[in-house]
Parts: C-alpha cells; sequence; structure tokens
C-alpha cells in the first residue's frame, strides 16, 4: 500500500500514488509543466524564471512563484536533493493552479517551524501556508513531492487559454 498524501490540515488520502494526477485541478487537455534543476541554491532562480513563464497571465503568478521558491529551497537545503536534483511542476486550471517540488526524499517530514523572531530563516514553509489556498505532502526519505494548490475567483479572468471567463 502506499504512504498517503498528508494536507496541512492533517486529512489524508490513499487514492494514487501520484500527487499530480491526485492534485492536479480538472481541465480538459490541460497539461503540466514540469522541468528538472540541478540541486543547488542557484537554481532555485532558475526554476522561479520557469514558473513566470509557465504562468504567464496567471492571476496568482506572484503568489505561486513565491511558493515556489520556498519549496524549491527546502528541497534544495533539507533533502537529498542537494547535490542531486528536483522537479517543478506546475498545473494551471480554470481557477486555481497546483505548484509542486519532486525531491530526493528526507528523514524529516516537512512542517512549518514555530515562529522564532531572531532567526532569518525557517519561515518558508510557514509563508506557503499563508498564501496557498491548500498545501502538503507526499512521499517518505526516497522521494517526497511538496505541493501547494492557490486558487483566484474566475468572473472575467482569462483561463489557462488566455480567453476571458463570462461574468
Amino acid at each position: 500500500m502506499s504512504a498517503p498524501f498528508v494536507s496541512a490540515d492533517g486529512s489524508t488520502s490513499l487514492l494514487l500514488p501520484d500527487a499530480v494526477a491526485v492534485l492536479a485541478p480538472a481541465r480538459p487537455g490541460a497539461r503540466p509543466r514540469r522541468q528538472v534543476f540541478p540541486g543547488s541554491p542557484a537554481e532555485v532562480a532558475s526554476a522561479r524564471r520557469f514558473a513566470r513563464c509557465a504562468l504567464d497571465r496567471c492571476p496568482v503568478t506572484g503568489e505561486a512563484v513565491q511558493c515556489l521558491s520556498e519549496i524549491a529551497a527546502n528541497a534544495v537545503q533539507h533533502t537529498r536533493s542537494s547535490g542531486g536534483t528536483f522537479e517543478v511542476i506546475l498545473w494551471r486550471g480554470p481557477s486555481s493552479v497546483l505548484v509542486a517540488v519532486a525531491d530526493a526524499g528526507s528523514d524529516t517530514i516537512p512542517v512549518p517551524a514555530p515562529p522564532d523572531a531572531g532567526s532569518e530563516s525557517g519561515r518558508g514553509l510557514a509563508l506557503v501556508a499563508l498564501l496557498a489556498t491548500s498545501w502538503g505532502h507526499h512521499g517518505s526519505q526516497d522521494g517526497r513531492v511538496v505541493w501547494c494548490v492557490l486558487d483566484w475567483a474566475t468572473a472575467g479572468c482569462p483561463d489557462a487559454a488566455g480567453v476571458p471567463s463570462a461574468s
């Protein structure tokens, strides 16, 4: 039996082993945009550029790029992807976007760090939790996907094809 998907609220699901298939917004013809990056801190900036391009005209591009940056930085700093690779997966639907980072796994589970005003780091997942509609993770020490979903109101906003929706 596969490990469950764990949402930040603690709910779990054993539906499918592929987080993208379970979490991707349902949109006929939509395909995820994926890219693999070397597991070095400098490549987090490359991942942000990829996301900005892939999510062009998306109403929550800025928030999605910020979430991606935090999750990718965690993958490089806290998992076996450091020195290896990590994969960015972006899947845009008509009113939401899935941002996911697949890494090489870790012995620790991703959780937001308690607030520490004196620390210069440790705020990434707390920021993701604030910006995203939902977030969670799936995997183990052998590989993990950390994901978030950002929603937006659709009235008058361009859909994934750039066509304004009906008001």
